[in-house]
């Protein structure tokens, strides 16, 4: 069963005014997209569509070291279902698109295959990002939470996300960080 959307016309970007992109999270346990509306600044004015599709990525790199040709091809039919989203609101061109993926494709002995395959498939130009990235990412993510909490923001704080194959932990203290890690430990490797 299909839902119903109203997708909104997408003014181009070049004109000064919000434009629409879309952001691909390859994880561990699953794909997910967000697409926004974009504004001048490059921040997010609001978002329109999340997405989520389960695959077995970490499960595969975490026990075979390796990203199974199975896994290869659910990852391939999932893209280029959020591509047919993509392009209901007008996304097509790829500099529109952020697509990352991390410790389950890092790892994977076949990454870059795995990266290839992707791109030849989707067009779609996978970034795996490094551990100190992937925190920077996760830090950025919980500031829409010390936005909603503004007394957070200012007090000690330890946040954790924990993900399919690793952990980040960064320390706030009166909103700077003091500490920040990634650790090679997330619900699939347990």
């Amino acid at each position: 069963m299909t839902e119903a959307r109203t997708i909104p016309e997408s003014p181009s970007p070049g004109d000064g005014a919000k434009h629409i992109a879309a952001v691909i999270d390859m994880g561990a346990t699953a794909i997910r997209m967000d697409i926004a509306e974009i504004d001048k600044g490059g921040g997010i004015a609001r978002r329109l569509e999340s997405l989520r599709k389960s695959v077995p990525l970490g499960k595969d790199t975490f026990t075979k070291g390796r990203i199974s040709q199975e896994t290869i091809g659910q990852c391939i039919a999932v893209l280029k279902g959020f591509q047919a989203v993509m392009g209901e609101y007008g996304i097509t061109d790829p500099g529109r698109v952020l697509a990352v993926a991390t410790s389950s494709v890092r790892e994977a002995a076949n990454a870059d295959s795995f990266r290839d395959r992707v791109y030849v498939a989707t067009g779609i130009n996978l970034k795996v990002v490094d551990e100190a990235e992937q925190t920077r990412l996760t830090f950025l993510a919980a500031q829409e939470v010390f936005a909603l909490k503004p007394d957070l923001a200012q007090a000690d704080v330890l946040f954790a996300e924990v993900g399919g194959g690793s952990t980040e932990l960064f320390l706030l203290r009166q909103g700077r960080v003091a500490f920040s890690n990634s650790y090679e430990l997330g619900t699939l490797r347990m």
